[in-house]
């Protein structure tokens, strides 16, 4: 059984705890937060160690891994410091909000004991649909893809914004703590773009960060990537993600496979209900899970810890344009 810590009391901190909990082969000893009443309010809750101290975190030679859920900005730097203990790590997104704390992370990766696991939550992922969509691009369903949408339109209050310590009034911007989700799937499906053109500005002037972006991605042999994002909406709409290819088109919302044969009118679809019925946890848990089997056989986790550098640095192309 791999004993974790929780390290951060945000919203994600309650996922991670329940991820934990449900696994068989991992259970949570500490929760930590600078304000010991928030670390003993979910310490309560889940049966744990509350505590103010990450030190004493750190040298308990029983805890084996934590969990980060603290606002962007300590992520890196609370890595840092855990592998220097020999902790496996596992990230809530972004790496960090920084590049450069970011990139000091992934140095200090690649120079310790190989044997440690660490990863950053890219859930969508392992959502069944998406791995699905995947093997379908991959096996060339569609053939060569040339243009891949993304749209995704929500509706994030003050309330939200102002929420704990109000980081992301400050700087928790769309792309950043929304739609870095999607721009991970687009580089885990199509790589690192050779071009990255965006324009990015605010529609809710009570926040100091951008709310709303458009993003264009270039690929090699006219392949293209539009992505809209904004949490300025009056409602939250589902995300789009479409693949389109000279043979049809991968659709995550009304099917897997798309394939239109105008002379025999074939039409071959794969039902969304294998949504619902092969989702047997929510992909966080799944991801989480991973991570543990990932210790446990000392293997590679899903979500490597450059590769959400590379998805981080996509950002901060974008963020150029606002800043």
């Amino acid at each position: 059984m791999i004993k974790f810590a929780v390290i951060g009391t945000s919203g994600a901190s309650l996922s991670h705890l329940r991820g934990l909990q449900k696994s068989n082969y991992a259970e949570c000893k500490y929760i930590y937060s600078r304000n010991i009443d928030r670390a003993r309010k979910l310490a309560k809750k889940f049966n744990l160690i509350p505590t103010d101290d990450y030190n004493i975190i750190l040298d308990d030679s029983t805890v084996e891994a934590l969990t980060i859920t603290t606002e962007p900005s300590r992520h890196a730097n609370l890595a840092i410091k855990a592998l220097d203990f020999g902790k496996h790590i596992l990230i809530e997104k972004p790496i960090d909000s920084d590049i450069q704390r970011a990139r000091k992370l992934l140095e200090a990766e690649k120079s310790i004991n190989s044997s440690l696991v660490v990863s950053v939550i890219s859930q969508y992922r392992f959502d069944p649909i998406i791995l699905k969509m995947k093997k379908q691009l991959e096996i060339g369903a569609i053939d060569s893809p040339f243009l891949c949408e993304v749209k995704m339109i929500w509706n994030k209050t003050d309330e939200y914004y102002s929420a704990g310590n109000g980081w992301r009034k400050k700087y928790g911007n769309v792309l950043l703590n929304q739609g870095i989700h999607l721009i991970d799937l687009v580089v885990w499906f199509f790589g690192y773009p050779m071009e990255i053109e965006s324009q990015t500005y605010k529609v809710n002037q009570n926040i100091d960060c951008f709310d709303t972006a458009i993003v264009k991605l270039k690929y090699s042999d006219n392949m293209y990537v539009d992505m809209v994002f904004s949490t300025a909406f009056l409602y939250s709409e589902p995300f789009q993600f479409n693949i389109y290819g000279p043979k049809g088109k991968l659709n995550y919302r009304n099917a897997i496979y798309e394939r239109f044969n105008l002379s025999s009118n074939i039409r071959v679809i794969h039902n969304v209900l294998n949504k619902i019925l092969n989702r047997q946890e929510p992909p966080i848990f799944l991801q989480i899970e991973d991570f543990i089997h990932s210790i446990i056989h000392k293997r590679p986790p899903a979500v490597s810890l450059s590769e959400a550098y590379d998805v981080l640095n996509v950002v901060k192309e974008c963020e150029k344009d606002f800043l």
